[in-house]
């Protein structure tokens, strides 16, 4: 019962994350001459990692791969968490920059 919780959980994550993907790559167009273009172009392809290391939890799950594509799952958060944390500091140095002053 508690590998059934744990995939509905992440094919929920799944489609969670590829929504705010396509979010993120729209707003990164919107904002294409604005000054926070830089840390927003890196949040579409994070959460895009995020929701196939999801999808790379999954499958071995339901049995339907072997059980070492469940490491490409760890590869695919840890790049997700390095991705959303460089695209942190690149917001955080554009905000000082602009002379917004300390958070």
């Amino acid at each position: 019962m508690a590998e059934m919780w744990d995939t509905y959980t992440q094919v929920m994550s799944f489609f969670f994350t590829l929504a705010v993907s396509i979010y993120c790559f729209r707003l990164s167009g919107f904002f294409r001459t604005g000054v926070f273009y830089r840390s927003f172009r890196l949040l579409g392809p994070a959460f895009a990692i995020y929701a196939i290391g999801s999808i790379t939890d999954i499958i071995p799950l339901m049995g339907w791969a072997p059980e070492w594509v469940h490491s490409v799952h760890f590869f695919a958060f840890a790049s997700f968490f390095a991705l959303t944390t460089w695209s942190i500091s690149l917001f955080y140095r554009t905000w000082k920059q602009m002379g917004m002053g300390e958070v």
